[in-house]
């Protein structure tokens, strides 16, 4: 394997590691949460067990594919908490 294809392999691997942390934390907050996030939470996790069989095969497709997937779980978890402010 190349440096190029190395690189790649670790990016998709932080990728998978950074959607599967997202998916715990949104799990959680989802066991405590409302209706609406759970509908919405359903429509997402198909969505994680495809990219993980996707990025199986490491390609630059896999890696923006794994990072759509980490958008959108980021997106949907700043959804479920209010914002945090800095103490002041």
């Amino acid at each position: 394997m190349g440096k190029a294809q190395d690189e790649l392999k670790h990016q998709v691997q932080r990728g998978l590691d950074e959607l599967r942390r997202l998916r715990d934390e949104i799990r959680l907050e989802i066991h405590l949460g409302s209706m609406e996030a759970k509908e919405k939470w359903e429509e997402l996790e198909p969505r994680i067990r495809d990219v993980e069989t996707i990025a199986k095969d490491i390609s630059i497709a896999s890696r923006r594919a794994v990072q759509e997937v980490v958008d959108s779980l980021r997106r949907f978890r700043e959804s479920l908490s209010p914002p945090h402010h800095p103490p002041r």
